[in-house]
């Protein structure tokens, strides 16, 4: 790897580059833009280099993909999500309001409660 980007990263507080990469994207969830926009290089590079240190990629949509949201919502036991304000659980489970509100609404329509 270039120095360069070695030094960026030990500038950023980090050890290595490829720790500085691993933070942001899994720890951090930032994507790949919001990377790229940070270390000042492109998309392509960033990506480049994830693939050169094995870090997979999310799926497109990432952790605000809404089937992930629902997802995250039926995975909870349901008397929690329906006994649970919805201004807590937005809290909770990182997931808006509406979400909330038409996962419990389409949950009330199928009889499933």
């Amino acid at each position: 790897m270039n120095s360069d980007w070695e030094t960026l990263a030990v500038s950023m507080g980090y050890g290595s580059y490829e720790h500085l990469l691993r933070d942001l994207y899994i720890n951090d969830q930032l994507t790949m833009k919001q990377i790229s926009k940070k270390v000042g290089a492109s998309i392509f590079t960033i990506s480049k280099h994830m693939e050169e240190f094995g870090i997979q990629r999310r799926r497109p949509g990432g952790m605000q993909n809404l089937s992930f949201k629902r997802w995250r919502l039926f995975r909870l036991d349901q008397r929690f999500v329906f006994a649970t304000p919805d201004v807590e659980l937005e809290k909770l489970m990182n997931v808006d309001r509406s979400t909330i509100y038409k996962f419990k609404r389409e949950f009330r329509t199928c009889r499933c409660v």
